[in-house]
Order: structure tokens, then sequence, then C-alpha cells
């Protein structure tokens, strides 16, 4: 994925400044299966030669699955149900095309990175599969409650093909090719939430590490660094060259204060965009899914379906409110640290660089949606209430 790499090598730049290890192994594997990632793990060998043609491979298959879908809804224009749920699932598609103290910081972090990545693999295996084995268990359910009587065969997505895909064996090769597209876009859209969530906890942690640091740094200056390391003139005394330590590690502390604000930049060039479709679309997402649950047998297996689609469009959406909210908590929580330290026993040069690194942390970091929307819990609060309206406004229309 373009400007992933740039990323880590950005991250990698302040890595130094704190020894804070995010292991991203799972998630650059998982963008790596799903043909997000090309890097030297590859090797340059066959497969390395062979890797574009097996992108292109897996879009192809997520295009053909939208295209066939989408003139579908020609087949099904004055369906209201199944206009929902064709509706519902091409906005998804279409948005997958487009890491003593500071020990227990990075294990919180590493902790959380890990539950959020569990959380996304579990939802995404239980919601695929129920979305893939929704036809077959309509169709047991069928023959245990009427036995005798004639089913239709029924695809997980409505959509059109060029046959009738209602025979044998044209609709087994259908249902294998909307399954295998329904595991690729879920797999796509997995490994790019891990990878970009995950570094969105990383931002939070460093600045978590950094605010630490600057409340305590003469504390930090006094426990962790040696002044006899430090150049020596005779005339110094200890003081003298405990504060000119304390000024480096200040100048240390700005420096990756710097770093930091240039990597979440650079992420949020990445996923600004993404995200104020994501915002669009899942407002509509679930919109129209929970309408085609009302549509449907609130006690079939459509209505779990459908129940555990939109639980993951609300997950997906609330992992990045959660922890971009999280990034802008830690950066104004910068102040409160400069304020909180020593200041007043520093000299005239330490306080004057301190102001204008105060005056740098009272504008907080951020993630944008498009540069509309801020990423956080609040923007989070009026999505979920916009779905609602617009859910509202479906029900009664049809009523």
């Amino acid at each position: 994925m373009p400007g992933s790499s740039k990323i880590l090598k950005r991250c990698d730049s302040f890595s130094h400044a704190e020894p804070l290890e995010f292991n991203l192994d799972l998630q650059i594997k998982a963008m790596r299966v799903m043909g997000l990632w090309q890097d030297d793990e590859i090797g340059s060998g066959v497969l390395c030669k062979c890797y574009p043609f097996y992108r292109l491979f897996l879009l192809g298959v997520a295009i053909t699955h939208l295209t066939t879908m989408a003139i579908g809804t020609t087949q099904y224009w004055g369906d209201l149900a199944q206009m929902a749920m064709i509706g519902s699932m091409v906005l998804s598609y279409i948005e997958i095309l487009d890491g003593p103290e500071r020990n227990e910081i990075i294990k919180e972090c590493a902790s959380v990175t890990n539950k959020m990545c569990r959380a996304y693999i579990v939802v995404a295996i239980i919601g695929g599969g129920t979305w893939s084995a929704e036809p077959i268990v309509d169709m047991a359910m069928h023959k245990m409650l009427h036995p005798g009587e004639k089913h239709e065969w029924t695809l997980p997505f409505m959509a059109w093909f060029p046959f009738d895909q209602h025979t044998t064996p044209m609709y087994h090769l259908v249902y294998l090719f909307q399954a295998s597209a329904i595991i690729i876009g879920c797999g796509v859209t997995v490994a790019a939430d891990m990878f970009f969530v995950s570094l969105m906890i990383c931002t939070a942690g460093y600045l978590r590490l950094l605010a630490k640091s600057l409340e305590h740094m003469y504390e930090r200056v006094r426990t962790e660094h040696v002044p006899a390391q430090l150049p020596r003139e005779p005339e110094q005394d200890n003081a003298e060259l405990r504060e000119e330590h304390v000024y480096d590690f200040l100048v240390a502390c700005i420096k990756h204060h710097k770093s930091i604000i240039s990597f979440a930049s650079e992420l949020e060039k990445i996923i600004s965009p993404v995200m104020l479709f994501q915002f669009i679309a899942t407002s509509l997402e679930i919109c129209l899914a929970g309408f085609q649950a009302k549509l449907g047998d609130m006690m079939g297996p459509s209505f779990f379906k459908f129940l555990l689609y939109t639980t993951a469009n609300v997950m997906q959406t609330f992992f990045y409110c959660k922890f971009g909210d999280d990034i802008e908590f830690e950066s104004n929580k910068l102040t409160s640290s400069i304020y909180n330290s020593k200041w007043y026993d520093g000299s005239e040069k330490l306080k004057k660089t301190l102001r204008i690194l105060l005056l740098r942390s009272q504008k907080p970091i951020r993630m944008w949606a498009g540069k509309f929307y801020v990423v956080s819990l609040e923007t989070f609060s009026n999505l979920m209430h916009h779905s609602y309206s617009f859910f509202t406004l479906l029900s009664q229309m049809h009523e």
C-alpha cells in the first residue's frame, strides 16, 4: 500500500528517542497476504515476480463482484429489501478498493493492539462465515420446517450474471465465487484496519512517553544519566553540569516531539481520504443493513447476518475514532506535563525553550477525515445519531 513503508521508516526515525517497541509483524503479514504490502521479506525470486499478478487477481475478484452487484440493482429496483441489502454491500466494497513506568506504557499499548487485532479477526471470521453460510442454513431450515417443498437456491448476494445462476453447476460456481469475494473483502478490510489502527495506538503511546519524560525530566537526568559523561570544564560544578544535561535532554524531547508530529502528519495523509468516505459509507451501511434486517424475518438467518454485519461496521469505525481521540487527548496532556515539570529551577535558556514548546503543544495533534471531520469519539457519536435518523426516515417512507 502506498505510503505504508514510508510510515514505518518515519516511525523508526524517532523510536530511538524513547525505547518503545511495538511488534507489527501480525499486521504486516496480514497486509502481505491480502496483496497490500510488498517488501524485501517476499524475496526476489519467483514469489516476488508473481506477487503483482496475485494482487491483480484479488483486485479482479473484488471488482467483478462489485460490478455484478451494481448491475443486480436493476433487477431489484422496486424491491426495497433487496435494494437495501445490495446498497449496503456495494458501499462496503467500494471502501475496500480505494504500535519501571515506561515498560508499563509499552506493555499496555501492545496489549491494546493485540486485543484490537483479535477482535477484528474474530468478528471478520464470524461475520464472513455467517454471510457465506446463510444460503446453506436457509435451505436446511426450509427442509426441516417444510419437508417435501421445493426451495429456490439463493446466493449470499443478489447479483446479475450473463447466465442462469440457479442451475447446476453454475449455482455452485457462483456460490464459490461470492464466498471467495467475502473472504478477500474481509481480509483486505481487516488487514488494512489492523495496520493503521495499530499505528494510531503507537502514536498515542509515544505521546504518553513524551509527556512522562517532560514531566520528570529532572528526575530522569538524575537517575538515568551520568554527569561524568559530559564534557567538563574545570570551573564547572555539578549543578551547572546537571543544568546542561537537563537542557540537552529537553532538546532531545523537542526533537522527539517534532518527529511524532511529522509521523502523525504522514499517517493522516494516508487515512484522511479513506476515513472521510468511511464515515459517509458507514452511516449509510448501518442504516441500510438495519433497514434490511427489519424487513426480513427477525428470527431467520438473514437477521443475524445483518446484525453481525452492522456490528462489524460499528466496531470498525469505533476503533478509528477511539484511538484518534486518544492521540488528541495525549497531545493535549503535553501542556500540563510541561507545566508540572520543575521548570522554575531551570535556567533562563531552559525556560525560554520550554515556553516555545508550550506554545506548540497547545495545538493538539488530530486525525482528520478529509479535513471535514475530526476522527474522535464525538464524531462517532454524531455518526451513530445520523445513521439512526436515516434509518427512521427509511422506515417511515416504507410504512
